[in-house]
């Protein structure tokens, strides 16, 4: 288990740019969400390989990673990295719209997908300030779930239910376009997508959509 984590974050140190975020990593997919349309118009390229430069996604999950590493190696009784923090900050300077309040999709500050939002708040980057925690939990709120698909709703609820705003995860979950849409369309397990028709080969057994059983569930710590 320590080498495949240890080979994760000395594979990407390889990809890092002078901020510390990774960049032009074309050797990986860079999945956002799935379905493309359920990326909320997220501005970056996601082609296959990926385009140039940074976008958000990718960064957030690379600070979430840290954090966790540091975690993993504070209980094996080993220095962390050194870089969380830093790298945080670096995602701030690179993403944050002061005009908007909002994290962007790449540093260009054009868009901001609800993506581009849920993974700061649950990642606690940048969320130091009250204000800005605040107005990421109400633009969650705003797009809802459906703005997303079923692979970042996970992280949606995660962050909420870490927020202490589980009566807000509780009400989008039972969004008419989510969860009971799939019952509505006579789901027996749950779908890849919120419809059927929103994905051209949508699986209609796909375990990852069962989130709201893992986030509300007592004991289970959901990130």
């Amino acid at each position: 288990m320590e080498s495949a984590i240890t080979g994760i974050y000395w594979h990407f140190l390889k990809k890092l740019n002078a901020d510390g975020l990774p960049e032009n990593v074309t050797d990986k997919w860079n999945l956002v969400d799935w379905p493309e349309n359920l990326r909320d118009g997220y501005d970056f390229p996601l082609s296959r390989p990926i385009g140039t430069g940074v976008h958000n996604v990718l960064c957030a999950f690379w600070c979430g990673f840290l954090d966790a590493l540091d975690e993993y190696y504070q209980l094996l009784g080993m220095p962390p990295t050194f870089r969380t923090e830093r790298t945080k900050a670096a995602f701030v300077r690179t993403f944050y719209n002061e005009a908007t309040g909002l994290f962007c999709d790449s540093p260009a500050l054009t868009h901001s997908a609800v993506h581009s939002n849920i993974l700061p708040l649950l990642f606690h980057i940048g969320t130091d300030d009250d204000a800005l925690r605040r107005r990421l939990i109400d633009f969650i709120a705003e797009k809802k779930l459906t703005s997303s698909g079923v692979y970042m709703a996970y992280f949606a609820l995660a962050a909420l239910v870490r927020e202490g705003e589980r009566e807000l995860a509780e009400k989008l979950v039972l969004d008419p376009g989510c969860w009971l849409n799939m019952l509505a369309e006579g789901a027996t397990t749950v779908f890849e997508a919120w419809g059927k028709d929103q994905k051209w080969n949508t699986s209609l057994f796909h375990p990852w959509a069962t989130a709201p059983l893992i986030v509300f569930a007592d004991g289970v710590r959901p990130y």
